[in-house]
């Protein structure tokens, strides 16, 4: 739907899919990845993009806007929190920590990055998924590299509660440049691990028009499980803006 007007590129993120896997867990600081984001930009003509990413990806999209705001046109942030708000609630939140510990095993276990791995490639699939759909993420799941897994929270998480006001989810340093760039944030109430909480504040750190969509009863994806909701919604926010 939105290809049908508007140039839309698909991003493996260094470490994922077919993408390079540089060794070293300091390759995949977020600041990296905002720049194979920006040379994607560039390689298509293009001056600026709309950034849209989800989970791992939002807090890509997020960076990028922050500490490249020429170069973004519009973000659209599904399901991943400001990570301001987010790193609040890690300091404050005894429910965020936990709900986060998923993270923080990734740091403290190296054998917490196998174990995502298999559970990726022995997820139960949809059945009424789409074959060419389905077939991509087998693909994408025997590509998966669990040291590219273990670089990103060891690199873009803070490494111990105690540091958490220093080395904030996504930076290494305790404020964030504003987003500045028109931003539609679509978020699943009752997903485990960005918690309610975690949301507010939002309007903080964004200067630009900010549209919050609230989702009940979704989860952490929804744009997999509202597809029918959020691909329109988002369509009709580039249109409208609002």
């Amino acid at each position: 739907m939105l290809a049908e007007k508007y140039r839309v590129v698909a991003m493996s993120t260094r470490g994922t899919d077919m993408s390079d896997k540089p060794e070293g867990y300091e390759n995949y600081f977020a600041e990296h990845i905002s720049d194979d984001i920006s040379a994607i930009i560039e390689h298509f003509g293009e001056d600026r993009a709309t950034i849209v990413g989800q989970d791992s990806g939002g807090l890509y999209a997020w960076h990028f806007a922050m500490t490249r705001p020429e170069q973004t046109e519009r973000l659209v942030s599904i399901g991943t929190v400001h990570p301001g708000g987010l790193t609040r609630e890690l300091i404050d939140n005894p429910a965020q920590q936990q709900a986060n510990q998923f993270q923080r095993n990734m740091q403290v276990f190296p054998e917490a990055g196998n174990d995502f791995g298999q559970g990726v490639r022995a997820a139960p699939r949809d059945p009424d998924e789409p074959a060419n759909l389905a077939q991509l993420r087998r693909e994408s799941a025997q590509c998966l590299d669990t040291d590219s897994v273990v670089g990103f929270y060891k690199t873009n998480w803070p490494t111990s509660p105690t540091t958490m006001e220093t080395e904030s989810v996504g930076f290494k340093l305790g404020e964030f440049p504003p987003v500045t760039a028109p931003t539609l944030f679509i978020y699943g109430k009752d997903g485990p691990f960005f918690l309610n909480p975690s949301v507010n504040g939002m309007w903080d750190w964004v200067e630009g028009p900010l549209t919050i969509q609230v989702l009940p009863g979704v989860g952490h994806g929804p744009h997999r499980e509202a597809p029918e909701f959020v691909t329109p919604r988002i369509l009709e926010w580039l249109e409208t803006g609002r």
